[in-house]
C-alpha cells in the first residue's frame, strides 16, 4: 500500500486535488491517503466551503499558517510540514499549483527523500517531466499519449 499525502493550501489546490482524492478513494487497498492542509487560505469562504462544496474529507493535518509575507509564509509552512512527513513516512507528496504551500511542501519532501508530483496546469508532473499519460488540449483538438519517460506497460514503482 502507497502512502500519499496531499497538499492543500489554496483556493485553487481544492480543485486540482478533489478529483485525484476522490479516484484514488475507489482504490482503498492500494493507497492510504492523509490530507494536509496549510493554513494558507484560512477563511470560510477561501477554504471551507471547498471542503463542503467538493465532497473533500476533512483534513487530517491542518497546519493553521495563515497570512504573511510570502518568505514568512513558505518557512512557515516548511517549517510545520517537515515534522509532519518525519511521521506519517510517506511514499509520495502530492503538490498542486503554484501557490506558496506548493514550493513549501515541494522542498520540504523533496530535502527528506520524498517522491514528489506535481500537478499544474498541463497535469501531473515529477522531476518536470510528465507521469502516466500526457494530455493536451489546444482549443480544437484534445489528445492523449503514454508518457515517454516511463516504461513500457505502466507507471513509475
Amino acid at each position: 500500500m502507497k502512502r500519499v499525502l496531499h497538499v492543500v493550501g489554496a483556493r485553487p489546490n481544492f480543485m486540482k486535488m478533489a478529483p485525484i482524492i476522490h479516484e484514488m478513494a475507489r482504490y482503498p487497498n492500494e493507497f492510504e491517503q492523509i490530507l494536509v492542509h496549510t493554513g494558507q487560505h484560512y477563511d470560510a469562504n477561501m477554504s471551507q466551503v471547498f471542503f463542503e462544496e467538493l465532497e473533500m474529507p476533512w483534513p487530517d493535518v491542518n497546519l493553521e499558517v495563515g497570512s504573511g509575507s510570502h518568505a514568512q509564509q513558505t518557512a512557515l509552512i516548511m517549517q510545520r510540514f517537515e515534522p509532519v512527513v518525519l511521521d506519517y513516512k510517506p511514499d509520495w507528496v502530492l503538490v498542486p499549483g503554484d501557490v506558496n504551500s506548493t514550493v513549501a511542501c515541494a522542498l520540504a519532501a523533496s530535502k527528506l527523500g520524498v517522491k514528489v508530483a506535481h500537478r499544474g496546469r498541463i497535469g501531473w508532473r515529477r522531476a518536470g517531466r510528465p507521469i502516466g499519460w500526457v494530455r493536451r488540449t489546444d482549443g480544437r483538438e484534445s489528445t492523449a499519449r503514454p508518457n515517454p519517460w516511463l516504461p513500457p506497460g505502466g507507471d513509475e514503482k
